[in-house]
């Protein structure tokens, strides 16, 4: 049995709470577990932000694939550059537009 050492409450072996009160049993584990989680979203970000970071790459690849058959089949030449540019621009914006605010 575990005593809760906010009320001093018989919890059994397996709990993670207080079921009188609601304390933490393993406060000190809690907060590791939270530090963690928080140190991984900061550190890796979530994964759906990677997801937009492949679209525009295959966007990328695609355009690049694209000015290469206008080149070859109707001679038309278009500079890539630009648009390269164009697209960081906008993936840089939409970074910065949809990270969390601190306050």
């Amino acid at each position: 049995m575990v005593r809760c050492t906010k009320c001093g409450t018989e919890n059994s072996e397996d709990a993670q709470y207080c079921i009188q009160c609601g304390a933490a049993l393993y406060p000190s584990r809690v907060r590791h577990e939270k530090h963690e989680a928080e140190e991984r979203r900061i550190c890796f970000g979530p994964a759906q932000r990677a997801r937009y970071l492949w679209l525009l790459i295959g966007v990328g690849i695609i355009l690049w694939g694209v000015l290469q058959l206008l080149e070859v089949y109707f001679n038309i030449t278009l500079e890539v550059w630009p648009l390269v540019l164009i697209a960081i621009g906008i993936y840089i914006i939409y970074r910065v537009l949809s990270r969390p605010r601190r306050i």
